[in-house]
């Protein structure tokens, strides 16, 4: 444990673990798994990234205990019921990704890459769920029956897959601002394709309680990204927020408020029943892309170890090469 409460300056530690603007507070590359769950409890540039969505998590299965025991969700049937419980599995799903990648992305190359692309797939389940929720729940009545309508849960269904496919290629390309904003992009489009309904309905419906939570919702996201592709504050203070307050921390607490008024939105709309609709096997659509998304990321997981370990079998052939 000795060793792991050493904190490294990314001058020694390989590039692939630096992140840009912290210059210290690295753990050292290759602790184990026992170290790695201990460090959460010790001060480093990874330490409130675990916590932001730890607590986060604990949270969500407080108020989805709470939100199920709910008489307006009681009140549902089996089939208008399930978009809901997908859309709440999934805001375990997406922080349980992001606390296991920070715990353990500092044992190794590959464990780093693995945890990250498994957090991507958790990410990407959160956006098809989201869509489950949104027709169910949160669809304009004017656009049921029409063809945007039977092709929502199909476009994003492949919007989703495509996320998984660009965030997980993302990291083969090094390590640069343009490899994040590519992944950035990535989550982007099942965003998009997603919330487009909640944009329409923010430009052309009367207000509303739900849709005053949609609006925050847009309004954070928005802070949230600006924070995932600018690096502020430590962009501009390089050293100063290694450990506090740099903005993968104050991006993972914008995300949880953001979710949380997504959720608190659907529960508006679901007691007003503004355009309730019931969807058939929606549990077995979640099923169905979580084993697709699983297969797409177990390719690149894949390809990824054998790609490090191409490498170092010609570092160990040829050393001098690779001085």
């Amino acid at each position: 444990m000795s060793e792991c409460r050493k904190l490294l300056h990314r001058d020694v530690i390989p590039p692939y673990y630096i992140e840009r603007g912290i210059l210290g507070g690295y753990r050292p590359p290759g602790i184990t798994i026992k170290q790695s769950l201990l460090s959460i409890f010790s001060i480093n540039n990874e330490t409130l990234n675990v916590w932001t969505h730890l607590i986060a998590l604990l949270y969500n299965f407080w108020y989805i205990q709470q939100v199920c025991n709910s008489k307006t969700i009681n009140d549902l049937s089996a089939d208008e019921k399930a978009p809901l419980l997908c859309y709440m599995a999934a805001l375990c799903i997406y922080p349980s990704g992001s606390v296991i990648a920070h715990i353990f992305n500092s044992m190794s190359e590959f464990s780093r890459h693995f945890s990250f692309m498994k957090n991507y797939l958790g990410i990407c389940i959160y956006a098809f769920c989201t869509a489950l929720a949104v027709i169910a729940y949160a669809f304009p009545p004017e656009w049921r029956n029409s063809t945007f309508e039977q092709l929502f849960i199909v476009v994003n269904f492949i919007s989703a897959s495509l996320a998984i496919c660009l965030t997980c290629k993302s990291r083969f390309w090094g390590f640069s601002i343009y490899t994040q904003i590519l992944r950035f992009l990535g989550f982007v489009l099942p965003y998009f394709t997603s919330m487009s309904v909640l944009v329409y309905r923010l430009m052309y419906t009367s207000g509303s309680e739900a849709t005053l939570h949609y609006f925050h919702h847009f309004a954070t996201a928005f802070s949230f990204s600006v924070f995932y592709i600018g690096h502020f504050p430590e962009c501009l203070f390089p050293g100063a927020f290694d450990i506090y307050l740099h903005s993968h921390r104050i991006f993972h607490v914008l995300v949880v408020v953001a979710t949380h008024h997504k959720l608190f939105g659907l529960q508006m709309d679901i007691a007003n029943k503004y355009s309730l609709a019931a969807i058939p096997n929606c549990i077995h659509l979640m099923g169905c892309f979580i084993l697709f998304g699983s297969v797409i990321t177990g390719y690149y997981i894949y390809h990824k170890y054998q790609e490090i370990y191409r490498r170092r079998n010609a570092i160990v052939q040829f050393p001098a090469k690779y001085k």
